[in-house]
């Protein structure tokens, strides 16, 4: 399901992340580094974590991506 232009990830829970709101992505892989767009969110909360799958979609638009972007925490566990 990855792509230059669409990707699929895990990450810890956001209440406050909206479809449509610009993320910035650090994989340190450059093929995935930079801004993307959230398209879907989908929310699973268990007894004591909370987790989203986010499907996003690469942002074209060039902006320095510390102004107006979230940065996003992986779930590593």
């Amino acid at each position: 399901f990855p792509s230059h232009d669409k990707v699929k990830i895990e990450v810890n829970g956001d209440l406050t992340l909206r479809p449509g709101s610009k993320v910035f992505l650090n994989l340190g892989n450059k093929r995935f580094a930079g801004n993307w767009l959230v398209s879907k969110i989908t929310h699973t909360f268990g007894k004591s974590k909370h987790l989203m799958n986010l499907i996003l979609i690469r942002d074209s638009e060039y902006q320095d991506h510390s102004k107006r972007a979230k940065k996003l925490t992986l779930n590593t566990e």
